[in-house]
C-alpha cells in the first residue's frame, strides 16, 4: 500500500527525476502515480508494477505528449485500486545557459 511520496526538486531532461513511493504492493493490486500542475491538469501518469514499486521511477520531464514540462511545482498523487494513498510535491528547475549566466 502506498503511504508517501516524499517531495524531491529534478532537473528533467538532464538526468530526469527519480521519484520513490514509500510503498509495498500485493500481487494483482493496481498502483498508478498522476502527476498534475497547480492548475489540477494532468501532466504524465505511471502504471507502477509490484516489482517497480520498491524502486525509484525515472521521469524524463515530458508531458503525456512528449513535450518538454516547463519549470514550476507540480502535484503528485499515488492511488491503490482507485483508492488515494499518497500525495506529494514536486519542484521541477530548469536551467538555461547563455554566456555563463542563468537565465
Amino acid at each position: 500500500m502506498c503511504t508517501t511520496i516524499p517531495p524531491h526538486i529534478g532537473t528533467g531532461r538532464d538526468g530526469g527525476i527519480w521519484l520513490r513511493l514509500d510503498a509495498s504492493c500485493k500481487s494483482g493490486e493496481d498502483v498508478e502515480l498522476s502527476c498534475y500542475d497547480v492548475k489540477g491538469r494532468l501532466i504524465k501518469r505511471w502504471h507502477i508494477s509490484e516489482a517497480m514499486a520498491q524502486n525509484p521511477l525515472r521521469w524524463d520531464g515530458t508531458d503525456t505528449r512528449g513535450r518538454e514540462t516547463s519549470s514550476g511545482v507540480y502535484l503528485l498523487k499515488a492511488q491503490v485500486d482507485g483508492k488515494l494513498r499518497g500525495t506529494g510535491k514536486l519542484v521541477m528547475i530548469r536551467w538555461h545557459w547563455a554566456f555563463g549566466n542563468i537565465y
